[in-house]
């Protein structure tokens, strides 16, 4: 082979192992730069899903802050009425999937309130119903019996949402009225 088929040989074999090896560092440097790019996704997707999680419990405690407010102000109006009532529960299927993320004390207050006051509406519907078929004379025997077990449960029940109203008013760091 003459000197010069041996330079264009060396000048065509040193060219395709520097494309190679360019090519090769180039490859690795778009997988590496791949690499983090992915990284830097996957540290946004968890940050967004950390600040939704973070404000679906803001508006899960709103939601049952104002609910236990709503329930004893329904409470307080029963005690001069006597008048068979619901407590309101909507927050409670709205939010309930959200109550294991909350601290134990809360999750416990709120399943303890909202257990008894479900505990309440299914007997109140219950006697509704029953005096809806009874005989007048039936009617005023159940309203009575009715009364003094519905006491009872509303009792333990204000109970129940004082200790969740506490307990909302320190996570949310809301301002409780000032009573007289």
């Amino acid at each position: 082979m003459s000197p010069e088929v041996q330079q264009i040989v060396i000048s065509l074999v040193s060219g395709l192992v520097g494309a190679v090896i360019g090519g090769f560092i180039s490859s690795n440097g778009a997988v590496k730069a791949s690499k983090v790019q992915i990284a830097y996704l996957h540290r946004q997707d968890k940050e967004k899903e950390r600040r939704e999680e973070k404000e679906r419990e803001a508006s899960a405690l709103r939601a049952f802050y104002i609910e236990t407010k709503e329930n004893l102000e329904s409470i307080s109006r029963w005690k001069s009425t006597r008048d068979y009532f619901r407590f309101g529960i909507e927050a409670w299927d709205l939010y309930k999937s959200v109550v294991k993320s909350l601290k134990p004390e809360v999750v416990q207050k709120l399943i303890k309130a909202y257990s008894e006051m479900r505990r309440h509406n299914t007997s109140v519907d219950y006697h509704i119903e029953l005096l809806a078929n009874a005989h007048e004379r039936e009617v005023g025997m159940a309203r009575n019996r009715k009364q003094t077990s519905l006491e009872d449960g509303i009792s333990g029940i204000e109970q129940a949402l004082n200790a969740l109203d506490r307990e909302l008013v320190d996570i949310l760091d809301v301002v409780p009225p000032i009573r007289s």
